[in-house]
């Protein structure tokens, strides 16, 4: 594991009032006390153990990395000013030594940084998780704007329901348009409605109306559309639109002894 800490998502990016700290903690050392041993800071890849490494020291070698890399929109200009929704959740969890967010007057000391006006991009629970925690990190007015309309939103009802009483404003069925800027500093973004998500097929392909638009004034933005997989380290397994191609039954990938599952692959 690259990071300081075992567990992946579950310690570092579903924020602590979703799945407390200690939860995982727990886990941890059950399955340590099963004779599971955690190699940690230590990076797959060009720039530290290759995967042809591992094949010849064990008989074999499950790969389950996750959707760690953040989706842009493309051809938005200005996108660079953007936040990365997993950056700004796993912010302040790379430490070692603390493995839970503290209570108290000290809890701000490890939870994400917000701004006062936070606009946040996206519709599922990662996009919600990022709108809550920024209201519990001191932003002052949190929206979260989507493509989809209200009763269509990828993320849980009751975690949309929860996001609103903490006093996240929703606004669906709006789409990024435009970042606006001034000294290369986020001022807020102009949004187009959006009268379709998908086309006729079932595929993404949202339609805009263009005579649709409001300006939210913001001096953060958070992006969160969704993860892709870090396949860099995967060298030699086959691969299909950013995913691992791993047998349904067996996990199997192409490369004899070599096993996949979780978010890299589905």
């Amino acid at each position: 594991d690259r990071l300081p800490r075992a567990g992946g998502m579950l310690a570092y990016a579903i924020p602590a009032y979703r799945l407390p700290r200690n939860r995982v903690r727990a886990q941890i050392a059950a399955l340590e006390a099963m004779g599971i041993g955690f190699k940690l800071n230590t990076e797959i890849g060009p720039k530290g153990v290759s995967l042809g490494a591992l094949r010849r020291g064990f008989d074999s070698v499950f790969l389950a990395t996750g959707a760690w890399e953040q989706k842009n929109i493309p051809g938005l200009k200005k996108s660079e000013l953007l936040t990365s929704g997993m950056a700004f959740l796993t912010e302040g969890r790379r430490d070692p030594l603390h493995g839970n967010l503290p209570t108290g007057g000290h809890r701000n000391r490890f939870s994400p940084t917000a701004g006062r006006n936070v606009l946040v991009i996206g519709g599922g629970n990662v996009a919600v998780d990022v709108a809550v925690s920024a209201r519990r990190a001191g932003a002052r007015r949190v929206t979260l704007a989507c493509l989809e309309a209200r009763d269509a939103m990828p993320a849980f009802p009751e975690e949309i329901t929860g996001a609103v009483k903490e006093g996240v404003s929703i606004l669906p069925g709006w789409g990024p348009q435009r970042i606006l800027e001034a000294g290369g500093k986020v001022k807020g973004m102009e949004l187009v409605g959006c009268s379709s998500v998908f086309d006729a097929q079932g595929r993404f392909a949202p339609s805009f109306d263009a005579a649709r638009k409001r300006i939210i004034k913001a001096d953060q933005i958070i992006l969160a559309i969704g993860q892709a997989a870090e396949l860099g380290y995967a060298a030699g397994v086959k691969t299909l639109r950013g995913s691992i191609v791993a047998d349904e039954a067996t996990q199997a990938t192409n490369l004899p002894g070599v096993f996949a599952g979780g978010d890299a692959v589905s």
